[in-house]
């Protein structure tokens, strides 16, 4: 069950998804202004149930702009935007940022590999020049020491924070 008390797809379905810390803090600030403790959901009442969430999705993206013009049968403007859409603009900006298609399958919670290379398309073609080039060092013993030098000065400098 999740914690709605909605039966969850399978037991693999629950999963910690992470955040970026700038959205972490801004969940953590939000949370401090509504009443409630830790446990509770981030939305709690009407934003907990999803047609609800979906209906203020909606609102922000046409306030947003996010629309073609386009109407659903009552005349209401329709957004060509989703919130399942979040999910696959999360899939591509991982992809886009080099994480390697193990590890975004099981962020995203995919059972299969072949769901999850759909966002591999969207990789830039220079992720190839850079894996030959790691390929290339590895072969040869040479590999480019200004990553380590820049993560052994990051973590110098919070040594002294």
């Amino acid at each position: 069950m999740s914690d709605q008390g909605r039966r969850l797809k399978t037991r693999g379905s629950a999963r910690d998804v992470p955040i970026p810390d700038p959205l972490a803090e801004l969940l953590a600030a939000h949370r401090v202004r509504l009443p409630g403790g830790p446990p509770d959901p981030v939305f709690p009442g009407p934003l907990s149930d999803y047609r609800a969430a979906r209906r203020l999705f909606r609102r922000a993206c046409l306030a947003a702009q996010l629309h073609d013009g386009g109407r659903n049968p009552t005349g209401v403007p329709k957004p060509n935007a989703t919130i399942h859409d979040l999910r696959h603009t999360y899939g591509v900006h991982c992809a886009q940022a080099g994480v390697p298609i193990v590890r975004l399958q099981k962020l995203l919670g995919q059972a299969s590999p072949h769901m999850t290379l759909r966002y591999m398309n969207h990789a830039p073609e220079s992720y190839f020049a850079e894996d030959a080039a790691r390929v290339a060092a590895t072969l040869t013993g040479k590999r480019d020491r200004e990553p380590e030098a820049q993560a052994a000065l990051a973590r110098d400098a919070l040594r002294r924070a």
